[in-house]
């Protein structure tokens, strides 16, 4: 039993110049061994040293292999072990003045950990005070230590060779996490849990961080001159100034506003995100089924939401210029999923478009060939160079109908890839964008109405 005549070598080798206690020393050997928690391995690694020292007490022959045997005892003793305190006590007797003195001596504080592990119980206490003002099924715990005993615990760990430990945080937040789930009768999550509690030993606090809460639907606007994000001055930054009125906005509101601000309050949150499949122009509508997204609500309180509130909220701070459809959870992959399908995804446009000359149906007839199935290029559009790369995007055309209203207007149905800048597939932006109907009806062609009426 090579191996376990190592262990109880380094193990008495850390004894003979250290208090340290159960947990802590247990976890200098966490590798070993499964299915006992630190303070168990701890202990019986203690026991195995106590009982190998009175072997040498009761067998030894020379006083010295005996003194040295009691202070291998006296060492286990002051590190918690109550074999080694029993053993000392039928040694030497409860009356003498060693016995006095172990006994004094028991319980001193861990020199690696000082005392921490003995506090679990306390920190799982405060954790679950601070958890109770927050919503939450399962959780997580982290921790940050005075950096002074993880260093210590390095140090100790290249004095004696010691590899087979684990990190003193990894057992902290492990065990402080039992004993919350027991009081609690929340679940841990290693992966995606509710709430995230950090406990600062330096700071002496319990910082409570929730994860996000995402909640899906689709909207319709119903008035132009609003746009999707909110939209700062551009001259004051939206401090204020007299270019906008003191607002610091260019537009009083915006869709993400009367969208999300109601879903934080509910929620109880601390900020918000809008992720939508695509963007309309600010003077656009979108009809049809909607545009679909997704609400973020940051660090909520409450994760249960009353969804049909919710909708009820947004439709009322929003009538007349935006509906909501009825809400339900998601989560970040439907955020993911729903920002890569959006620029691939079939988009159906409405336009009215001014023509320069009279419209022709002969040549709305061409005009419907030549953008049947077509890529197109295009170059950032003038309008937006001054915030965005000047790239090629090559987008696709699956179809386009025409139908004449009057002399010089016409109503186009536009079915697109997602991302394809509709005006300038239209005007042609000075070239920029090619094909496009101004370069096709050889005229020129600009979109006086545009709406989104259908988003896949």
């Amino acid at each position: 039993m090579e191996g376990l005549s190592k262990v109880l070598e380094k193990a008495l080798d850390i004894l003979e110049t250290r208090i340290i206690c159960p947990s802590c020393l247990g976890r200098q050997f966490a590798l070993l061994g499964h299915g006992v928690a630190n303070f168990s391995r701890g202990l019986t690694i203690l026991d195995f040293i106590v009982l190998s020292a009175h072997t040498t007490y009761m067998e030894g022959e020379k006083e010295e292999d005996r003194e040295k045997a009691l202070k291998i005892l006296y060492a286990a003793f002051k590190s918690g072990s109550k074999l080694a305190g029993t053993t000392l006590e039928k040694i030497i007797g409860k009356e003498g003045d060693l016995y006095q003195k172990f006994e004094k001596d028991y319980g001193e504080v861990c020199w690696l950990c000082e005392g921490l592990f003995s506090r679990l119980e306390s920190l799982a206490l405060k954790v679950v005070k601070e958890g109770k003002k927050v919503e939450f099924e399962t959780f997580l715990i982290g921790c940050v230590v005075n950096p002074l005993l993880i260093e210590r615990e390095d140090c100790l760990r290249a004095e004696y060779g010691l590899v087979w430990g684990e990190s003193l945080k990894s057992e902290l937040n492990r065990e402080v996490g039992k004993i919350v789930s027991k009081l609690a009768g929340k679940g841990v999550d290693f992966n995606r849990p509710d709430v995230v509690f950090l406990m600062d030993l330096v700071s002496d606090v319990v910082e409570v961080k929730a994860s996000s809460i995402f909640v899906y639907s689709r909207y319709r606007k119903l008035k132009v001159g609003v746009p999707q994000a909110p939209w700062f001055c551009k001259n004051c930054k939206g401090v204020g100034c007299d270019e906008c009125g003191g607002s610091g906005r260019r537009y009083e509101t915006s869709i993400a506003e009367l969208i999300c601000e109601p879903a934080q309050e509910l929620a109880k949150g601390v900020g918000w995100k809008f992720h939508a499949a695509g963007r309309e122009d600010v003077d656009a509508l979108m009809l049809g089924s909607g545009r679909p997204f997704v609400i973020e609500v940051k660090n909520p309180k409450i994760r249960s939401v009353d969804l049909k509130l919710l909708q009820e909220k947004i439709s009322e701070g929003g009538r007349g210029i935006i509906e909501v459809d009825s809400f339900r959870f998601s989560d970040k992959e439907e955020v993911r999923r729903l920002k890569e399908a959006s620029s691939m995804a079939q988009k159906t446009y409405r336009t009215i478009v001014k023509l320069e000359n009279e419209a022709i149906e002969e040549n709305l007839k061409v005009l419907e060939e030549q953008f049947s199935g077509v890529n197109v290029s295009q170059r950032t559009p003038t309008r937006v160079l001054h915030r965005r790369t000047d790239i090629e995007r090559i987008k696709k055309v699956f179809s386009l109908k025409a139908r004449k209203i009057d002399r010089f207007h016409v109503e186009l149905l536009i079915t697109t890839q997602g991302g394809t800048y509709v005006k300038e597939l239209i005007s042609g932006d000075e070239g920029r964008t090619k094909p496009s109907v101004a370069e096709v009806l050889g005229i020129k062609a600009e979109c006086l109405e545009l709406s989104v009426v259908s988003v896949e």
